[in-house]
């Protein structure tokens, strides 16, 4: 299972990682493994956190413990996505949810990174397309355009808008 997770709001960075974790409680298969977080901070940084395997009882950690929450810039953190599957994926992880702080954040499941004919990463040219002044609908509607593409995406603009 891949899954993609796009939080906008307060403490978004928190809710992101608890939805996670709360599916890695009860779903089987390719969970629990990899996974690519970006949020964008309250002082406008971009942050990125990654794991190859062990899902979220590994991707933050509190000098040598693990299974710990987000530290306080990740977890208030007002817009956040994540993408997270088995163990083992191609690096760099962060190819999975690009980001810009100024524009927005990118998410997906199956292969949201899968370049398009134009030459770059579906993802990436989505979150061109957001820099471009399109809203989330908008960049999305360019899936329209590769209805062979084995990819969700979600697109989060940096105003909280969203779509999948």
């Amino acid at each position: 299972m891949t899954i993609g997770i796009a939080v906008a709001g307060p403490l978004a960075g928190l809710a992101a990682f608890r939805a996670l974790a709360a599916v890695e409680a009860v779903a089987r298969g390719a969970i629990g493994g990899f996974v690519s977080f970006a949020a964008i901070a309250g002082d406008g940084a971009l942050l990125r956190a990654e794991t190859q395997r062990g899902g979220t009882g590994t991707l933050f950690t509190a000098g040598e413990t693990t299974g710990v929450e987000p530290p306080p810039a990740f977890a208030q953190a007002r817009l956040a996505v994540l993408m997270s599957s088995g163990p083992d994926r191609p690096s760099p992880l962060a190819q999975f949810t690009p980001g810009d702080a100024a524009v927005g954040l990118v998410t997906g499941h199956r292969l949201p990174n899968v370049p398009i004919p134009e030459g770059r990463a579906l993802n990436i040219e989505v979150l061109a397309m957001l820099a471009d002044g399109a809203s989330p609908e908008q960049a999305l509607a360019l899936l329209e355009a590769y209805p062979e593409a084995d990819a969700g995406v979600i697109a989060l603009a940096r105003d909280g808008r969203m779509a999948l």
